[in-house]
């Protein structure tokens, strides 16, 4: 068997050595994936690509495609965009399907070449053509996020709704009809087609689907509130590696929403999605240590898990870190650095209050009464309480500010809102 191997490759090198193409693409196709051969010779990129290339040479679209394959991601040829885009483009004018369709993704990832949505377009819309399904939902996704394109809702539930009704549906598309009908964009607000399409996807194994379909169940968006089917999905979610899932988990485990308060088990599965990449677990992790619940009591653990949300740009991160610095919790107290992080988030209602104190009090620099009513007055424009009773002090107190009528209005906001302190204001 070996020696009848070992003859049929010599019988292929000759061919493919005289021109034969057909040859050229065996032995290609020997080195780099055949498995009948596997006992005879080692697989080899760089044998595979020397007869890859030959064949593209001779204008066949495969192999053109598989040389501009091994440009790209630099396997049996030294890497080379140029060149790969070259030998893909060769093949995708011509009428090469997997040429098109991976040209389309790498102009669109921008995936060792500078992305061009323009280009990404082009070559979707031409896949798409021919009903893939793939192209039909990243069109999709250029129009609902803007790439390349205009932000336009109703185009982008046009080509997820192609996407997700064609021979080869996808799930992907599916999900993010859910997400249309939820939001009524691009269409009338409908939970249960919400729920319908969120459903399909999961059935599809699309894990963000399971994570939506938990969400469904636990808030009851187009179907009757079911904690327990809400906790099945996002179990299913968390099985597939998602974050989201792990994240929603903790946070049932957490309120008590379907099981037991396990607070323990909240911070183990926040700890899970935090791992996995959640800026939102991160929070919560650090919201937790910060407290000493369900784990051990560690301001230095809060804090690194704070600056990480922080630096995947997370809103809120920046609130946290300054109230650590504000409050000397497991940092010195620093309340110029509190200030800084403070007005990383200026326009959050919860740094209000801080920074309304710190320009008060002139506890980061000189005092600046009129600084401080501006973020007074942001808390108190969210329904803030304790910035709608400094106001009424400011108002009732500082020099050059006073008005008993704005006091009042700013004190009887803040004791709607069941401030004690604005209560005993209005009776004095």
């Amino acid at each position: 068997m070996e020696q009848s191997r070992e003859r049929a490759l010599e019988i292929y090198r000759t061919l493919a050595l005289e021109g034969c193409l057909n040859a050229q693409k065996k032995l290609a196709f020997i080195y780099g994936v055949e498995p009948e051969f596997n006992d005879t010779i080692e697989l080899d990129m760089q044998e595979a690509c020397k007869w890859y290339l030959m064949a593209a040479e001779q204008g066949d679209l495969d192999a053109q495609y598989e040389v501009g394959y091994a440009y790209l991601y630099g396997e049996g040829l030294d890497k080379s965009s140029d060149k790969a885009i070259n030998w893909l483009r060769r093949a995708a004018e011509a009428g090469h399907r997997y040429s098109q369709h991976l040209l389309a993704s790498t102009y669109y990832y921008g995936e060792y070449v500078e992305t061009d949505y323009k280009e990404a377009a082009k070559w979707f819309r031409i896949c798409a053509k021919g009903g893939d399904s793939y192209s039909m939902r990243h069109l999709g996704l250029m129009y609902y996020y803007g790439f390349g394109y205009d932000e336009d809702n109703a185009k982008a539930f046009k080509w997820f709704l192609k996407a997700s009704t064609c021979r080869d549906p996808d799930a992907e598309a599916m999900y993010y009809l859910g997400i249309m009908y939820h939001r009524g964009l691009g269409v009338e607000k409908d939970e249960q087609k919400s729920f319908e399409w969120s459903s399909k996807s999961a059935q599809l194994d699309y894990k963000e689907a399971m994570v939506a379909m938990g969400y469904a169940y636990e808030f009851g968006i187009g179907v009757e509130i079911d904690y327990d089917k809400a906790m099945e999905y996002y179990k299913l979610a968390h099985s597939k590696g998602s974050a989201d899932g792990a994240f929603n988990m903790g946070n049932m485990y957490y309120y008590a929403l379907g099981v037991d308060q396990d607070i323990s088990k909240a911070a183990q599965l926040y700890l899970e999605a935090a791992e996995q990449g959640s800026p939102r677990a991160m929070i919560e992790l650090g919201i937790l240590y910060e407290c000493g619940s369900g784990v051990e009591k560690s301001f230095k653990e809060a804090m690194k898990w704070y600056k990480k949300a922080n630096d995947l740009d997370y809103y809120g991160a920046a609130y946290h870190i300054g109230t650590l610095y504000f409050n000397g919790d497991g940092v010195k107290k620093d309340y110029t650095r509190a200030l800084t992080w403070f007005l990383l988030e200026s326009k959050n209602p919860k740094c209000a209050w801080y920074l309304g104190k710190i320009y008060q009090s002139g506890l980061a620099n000189k005092k600046d009464i009129a600084e401080a009513i501006h973020y007074y007055t942001l808390g108190a424009d969210s329904g803030d309480d304790f910035c709608e009773f400094e106001l009424g002090r400011i108002y009732e107190t500082e020099e050059g500010f006073k008005s008993p009528e704005k006091s009042q209005e700013y004190y009887r906001r803040s004791a709607d809102h069941g401030n004690r302190d604005a209560v005993k204001a209005l009776m004095r």
